[in-house]
C-alpha cells in the first residue's frame, strides 16, 4: 500500500456522495416543505413560486403527513385549495392519522371548500384511523351545513 493510502479514499468518496446526495434531498424537501407551509397559510404568490421551482403538489410535510390541500383545506385557504386541485393535488391523500382534506374542512366548517372538494371526487365516505368520517367530524363540531352538504353527496 502507497504511504497516505489506507484503504480510506473509497469509503471517504462514497460518504462524500452519500452527503452529496443528503443535501439534495433536504434542498428538495426544504422547497416543498416550505410549500406545505406557504398553502396552509393561504400564500397564493408563495404556493406559485414553489410550484415553479419543483415543489410537488402532492409533498407530505414530515410531522403528521399532511399535504399543502389539507392544510389549505383546515384554514379555509379556498384559492389555494383550487389551484392545487387544479394542478393536481390528490383530493383523497391522507396523513398519517388518515385524516383527509374533506375531513379538515368538514371539521372546521369550511362548507365552500367542502364543496370544492367534493366536485373533485373527495371520498365523502373515508375513514381516518379512529374511525371518524367527515361526517362524523362535521356533526361533532356542530357544523350543520357541512353535515348537510356531506350528507347530500352520499355520506353514510
Amino acid at each position: 500500500m502507497v504511504p497516505g493510502q489506507s484503504g480510506r479514499k473509497p469509503r471517504m468518496l462514497m460518504a462524500l456522495m452519500v452527503v452529496a446526495t443528503l443535501w439534495a434531498s433536504v434542498a428538495i424537501a426544504g422547497v416543498d416543505q416550505d410549500f406545505i407551509g406557504a398553502a396552509g397559510r393561504g400564500d397564493l404568490t408563495a404556493v406559485k413560486s414553489f410550484m415553479a421551482k419543483g415543489a410537488d403538489v402532492n409533498a407530505k410535510a414530515t410531522v403528521f403527513s399532511a399535504t399543502g390541500l389539507m392544510l389549505a383545506s383546515q384554514n379555509n385557504r379556498r384559492e389555494v385549495v383550487q389551484l392545487l386541485l387544479d394542478k393536481g393535488a390528490d383530493v383523497n391523500a391522507k396523513a398519517n392519522n388518515g385524516a383527509t382534506a374533506l375531513m379538515l374542512a368538514s371539521q372546521n366548517g369550511h362548507k365552500e371548500v367542502v364543496q370544492l372538494l367534493l366536485d373533485k371526487g373527495a371520498d365523502v365516505n373515508a375513514k381516518a384511523t379512529d374511525g371518524k368520517t367527515a361526517l362524523v367530524a362535521a356533526t361533532e363540531d356542530g357544523h350543520k351545513e357541512v353535515r348537510d352538504l356531506l350528507i347530500g353527496a352520499g355520506a353514510r
